[in-house]
């Protein structure tokens, strides 16, 4: 029987675009044993995902591992990876991101030639990013940047991310670098749709993800909420958070800022539309965060509600006339003490011709990845 390998070494339960793609390929049909996807263990605050249909090989490192433990724990994630390939003798690899590159890159080249290898990748790294980052993450690049010109697929989330690849790699850049977003699944707006707000003359905003004061607008965002307790109120779901961000949060005493902890991600859509707004944070450190469109962001939209975002993140402006339906608006969130917003209340979800989904986002790379079995 002829199967396909995935591989995504990050924990698969932090990356909701990658467990989407593996429930819109569950859904193709194809038998039990011809999808295997090869990843690591999560974090002990997260439940295992399960995906009918796929079969999830998983390789576990101890958390607070040491420096040297986690160098072998890449090592031996590559072997035992290469290991699985080995034994499946896959059609087709698809690897997410570099530090997953090595065992496929090496298989096509020493284990099976006529091998169809793809790649994704979630964020955009630039040349100076491998160079002061990850030895290791510069060492798999160093290996994967060759083996791009005999490759299937390469793909970003977005065109600004895809011109910032090839121009980095110019003469050893793909043929072609394909675009994947990374929306949420269809029965997103169906089921938003049946959630009723709850009356609230405030606006409501709602922010969901890791919380960062340095890399994200949360001290701004706090002071500017507790400023305007009559008008704003913000809800915030998350259990990946510094801790100054706590200390923060003590320090604005109005009760207009609800802090919720951990949401399941599927729950999203039925708890999203009872907001205003979704805020998105970023304060644009990187090319990856400047010319970024987070999942957040579609998963906001998907749930009809309006969006703000800090005007550093200048890869979101074309979002503007996309989608005429919400309120999409850049905030200089360095002065949001001089800002007032004429924000109205949720206005509804999607209309057919605008809506974003993950079957849509993912039809090609499936296509692609799945055309020899």
């Amino acid at each position: 029987m002829k199967t396909i390998c995935i591989v995504h070494f990050q924990p698969l339960e932090k990356y909701p675009p990658a467990f989407n793609f593996l429930r819109c390929i569950e859904k193709g049909g194809f038998s039990k044993d011809q999808i295997h996807v090869i990843t690591t263990s999560p974090p002990s605050s997260f439940t295992e995902i399960n995906i009918p249909g796929v079969t999830i090989h998983r390789v576990s490192l101890p958390e607070n591992a040491s420096r040297s433990r986690r160098l072998f724990f890449y090592l031996n994630f590559h072997y035992r990876c290469w290991d699985l390939l080995k034994r499946l003798k896959p059609v087709a690899v698809l690897y997410y991101e570099t530090l997953s590159a090595f065992a496929p890159v090496l298989y096509k080249k020493l284990g099976n030639t006529k091998l169809m290898l793809l790649s994704h990748y979630h964020e955009y790294t630039s040349p100076a990013e491998y160079q002061n980052g990850m030895i290791v993450n510069r060492l798999f690049h160093l290996i994967e940047t060759p083996a791009y010109s005999k490759m299937s697929w390469v793909s970003h989330t977005n065109e600004n991310r895809a011109r910032l690849f090839r121009k980095d790699l110019a003469e050893k850049s793909p043929a072609e670098i394909a675009i994947v977003p990374n929306y949420p699944p269809d029965e997103w707006t169906q089921r938003a749709k049946l959630k009723k707000q709850q009356p609230d003359s405030k606006i409501q905003f709602v922010y969901v993800g890791a919380l960062s004061d340095d890399t994200m607008y949360v001290s701004e965002l706090f002071r500017w909420i507790d400023d305007n307790q009559e008008r704003y109120s913000l809800t915030i779901y998350t259990d990946n958070y510094e801790p100054n961000v706590m200390n923060l949060l003590s320090q604005f005493t109005a009760g207009n800022i609800h802090f919720k902890g951990a949401i399941s991600y599927d729950k999203l859509p039925e708890v999203l539309p009872g907001y205003d707004v979704g805020l998105i944070l970023y304060r644009g450190t990187t090319f990856n965060y400047t010319y970024n469109a987070p999942n957040k962001f579609f998963e906001y939209l998907n749930c009809g509600l309006n969006v703000i975002y800090p005007s550093v993140m200048v890869g979101m402006d074309e979002y503007k006339t996309v989608y005429p339906d919400q309120q999409i608006l850049s905030v200089d969130f360095s002065k949001l003490e001089k800002l007032d917003l004429d924000l109205q209340k949720k206005p509804g979800c999607f209309s057919p011709d605008t809506q974003c989904t993950a079957e849509q986002s993912f039809g090609p790379l499936i296509a692609q990845l799945t055309k020899n079995l």
